[in-house]
């Protein structure tokens, strides 16, 4: 499993750049076709992204389809192999680095691991239940191009199973929060700064009173973690005011009704928010878009959570604990009622999308033994 790790890592697959992202598409559906399942190319909704890959087994009619289970993983990176450190070995410490080693590729070798351990054992084509296996193109953007497909398969599930990196220690993800991305588009008129700055409607105010108006609502809300994450001027010339800035705000929720109330309290602070030039000829405008809608999820400890605690804490020799995870990921957009989610069944590992990304080798055999175990247990 470490060598074909290696390969993946080798493929640059940042998210945008479509033909490394389908190279590892490509190889992860040469070692699926080994197990002898029925894989679909979907085609993604957003032009700027590749198609994903649906692998499904044991799906014979309608009346099973909402028992389904449903392994999560992505052949995209946040960074190219040339922004990050190669793939490399320090048998030492008994860890291996690269980028994507952890997120998400550790993952998806981890995932084929399990599959080839049911497949040689005969177990995979006598499940009872429908087994599917889903690699986005684009995770780390938000699957923007596959948000609705995910939505119409999570209908036919009752379990989704993650291949998310482990938080520290092992634990496995029960709980995550979902975020919400925004897009401001603020305008005003450019002048030549020396000469004519009485009739620039100057975006950077219309900058500083909306981060006002952001920084005051986040206090309101002490529960959502509210970040303004990027401010591009364009175009930038010397000597003359902004036209136009860009401004991104992220925010992470628990509870959604949270999320829409601090949404509806934006919108109305925005449209009482205005600003002008010194000499009150010209009028600014901010435009707000919601470019990213991530749910959040909490499964209950169930029998069968506390059955993968017991799985995980066996082979691993080690107590497995089920936490709540910081981020958002695609399992965010599997959730609904009476649907089942783990994640973080990746392997153990640290310093995701930094130069230091690292997988405990071990967790790759282990995870792959342990999900083996799992979805023998939830299949049948």
């Amino acid at each position: 499993m470490l060598n074909f790790l290696r390969e993946l890592v080798e493929l640059s697959s940042e998210t945008n750049d479509c033909i490394g992202v389908e190279s590892v598409q490509k190889k992860l559906i040469e070692r699926l076709q080994l197990f002898h399942p029925k894989i679909s190319w979907i085609e993604s909704e957003h032009p700027d992204y590749s198609s994903s890959v649906l692998a499904s087994w044991g799906v014979k009619d309608k009346s099973a389809l909402r028992k389904g289970v449903c392994l999560v993983t992505h052949a995209d990176t946040v960074y190219s192999t040339q922004d990050l450190r190669a793939f490399e070995i320090d048998s030492s410490k008994g860890i291996a680095f690269g980028g994507g080693v952890a997120d998400n590729k550790g993952g998806m070798v981890i995932a084929l691991g399990a599959l080839e351990k049911l497949f040689s054992s005969g177990k995979l084509h006598k499940i009872q239940k429908p087994l599917y296996l889903f690699s986005s193109s684009c995770e780390e953007m938000g699957s923007p191009g596959f948000q609705k497909f995910i939505k119409e398969l999570s209908s036919q599930l009752s379990f989704v199973l993650g291949m998310e990196p482990a938080l520290p220690g092992g634990c496995l993800i029960r709980k995550r929060r979902g975020n919400r991305y925004y897009k401001f588009t603020i305008k005003g008129n450019s002048v030549h700064t020396g000469r004519d700055v009485q009739d620039s409607a100057n975006p950077t105010l219309g900058f500083v009173k909306l981060y006002e108006l952001i920084q005051k609502l986040s206090l309101l809300y002490p529960h959502l973690s509210v970040s303004v994450n990027g401010v591009e001027s364009t175009p930038f010339k010397y000597n003359m005011s902004a036209e136009k800035i860009l401004v991104t705000m992220d925010m992470r929720f628990e509870n959604y009704d949270d999320a829409r109330s601090f949404h509806s309290n934006l919108e109305e602070g925005l449209r009482k928010l205005q600003f002008f030039s010194p000499n009150n000829k010209n009028m600014g405008s901010i435009k707000m878009e919601l470019i990213d809608d991530c749910p959040s999820f909490e499964s209950e400890m169930t029998q069968e959570l506390k059955k993968a605690q017991e799985i995980y804490s066996r082979i691993e020799g080690t107590s497995v604990l089920l936490e709540a995870g910081r981020g958002a990921s695609d399992c965010c957009y599997f959730a609904s009622k009476d649907l089942q989610i783990i994640d973080g069944l990746g392997p153990r590992g640290g310093a995701i999308h930094s130069k230091e990304e690292f997988i405990e080798m071990k967790s790759i055999e282990q995870r792959a033994t342990a999900l083996a175990d799992y979805l023998e247990y939830l299949l049948n």
